[in-house]
C-alpha cells in the first residue's frame, strides 16, 4: 500500500482570485496526477482549508506527460479505464487529461495506488521508487529517461 496521497499535497500557489493549487505528482516517467481542493475546485467542502485532512472529497485529474492519455496504443487510459473508479472520469475535447470532481478520499487513495501499480507493471517506475512532486516551473521529461519509445528501437 502506498503512502497516504495527502502526504504529497504541497501548495504551489495561492491567490484570492485564482484559488490554491497543489503541486502535481509525477508517477514514473509518464503519468501525472493532480489532486486539488480549494474554494474554486470540485471538492468537499468547497473552501480553501489549511488542513488537507479536513476534506471529504477532491478534484482529481490524470494525464500523460507528452501525449493525450486516451491516445490509442500509447495512452495509459486503455488499461486504466477498466478500473471501477474510471467510469465517471471524463475528458473534454480540448483537454489532454481525464478529470473528475468530488472524488471521496478513500477512492482518491485507490486511484493513487492503482496508478503507481500501473507505472510499475509497465516499467515506468522502479520497485521502491516513490512518486515525486513536480515543480510547476520545471519540465517533467528530464527527471528520468523512459524506455525511449519506438523511435529508439530503430
Amino acid at each position: 500500500m502506498a503512502r497516504d496521497f495527502r502526504e504529497y499535497l504541497e501548495e504551489a500557489t495561492r491567490h484570492e482570485r485564482f484559488g490554491r493549487y497543489f503541486k502535481e505528482i509525477g508517477i514514473g516517467f509518464k503519468l501525472v496526477m493532480s489532486i486539488q481542493a480549494s474554494a474554486l475546485h470540485g471538492c468537499d467542502p468547497v473552501e480553501t482549508l489549511d488542513d488537507v485532512y479536513g476534506y471529504k472529497a477532491f478534484e482529481v485529474s490524470v494525464r500523460q506527460v507528452s501525449k493525450p492519455i486516451e491516445a490509442p496504443k500509447i495512452g495509459a487510459w486503455s488499461d486504466l479505464r477498466a478500473k471501477p473508479w474510471a467510469e465517471s472520469f471524463d475528458r473534454e475535447e480540448f483537454r489532454r487529461d481525464m478529470v473528475r470532481e468530488n472524488v471521496p478520499v478513500d477512492e482518491v487513495q485507490t486511484i493513487f495506488e492503482d496508478i503507481i501499480e500501473y507505472a510499475r507493471d509497465k516499467g515506468h517506475m522502479e520497485d521502491g521508487e516513490e512518486p515525486r512532486l513536480l515543480d510547476p516551473d520545471e519540465p517533467i521529461r528530464p527527471l528520468r529517461k523512459g524506455c525511449g519509445g519506438c523511435a529508439a528501437k530503430k
